[in-house]
């Protein structure tokens, strides 16, 4: 069985604010977890947006990835540090190819 990991969703409200909510897809069904707040202001909405991230990231099991392999932000929640990857060969590969296109 596929785990299901916690994902943000954004509704629109009847009074035309958007609510911003934690849950679950099981299946085609949203599964509602936690709602974070609603808001009609878009500066609002990305704040909102950033308090759900930070409930998902302190909150579930699951790991935050970076894919970019030159940040140094490659720290998991349960304190791993990645020192290499197949990721960064690749990238490094790309750009080398990209120079040479």
């Amino acid at each position: 069985m596929k785990p299901h990991y916690d994902k943000i969703r954004k509704v629109k409200t009847h009074s035309g604010a958007t609510a911003i909510q934690i849950g679950r897809y099981i299946g085609k069904r949203f599964k509602l977890t936690k709602h974070i707040g609603s808001a009609h202001e878009t500066d609002k909405i990305d704040e909102l947006i950033g308090i759900a991230k930070e409930y998902i990231r302190t909150h579930s099991p699951q790991l935050e990835m970076n894919f970019n392999p030159h940040s140094e932000e490659i720290l998991f929640k349960r304190g791993i540090k990645v020192e290499s990857s197949m990721l960064t060969e690749a990238f490094e590969y790309l750009i080398v190819f990209i120079a040479l296109a």
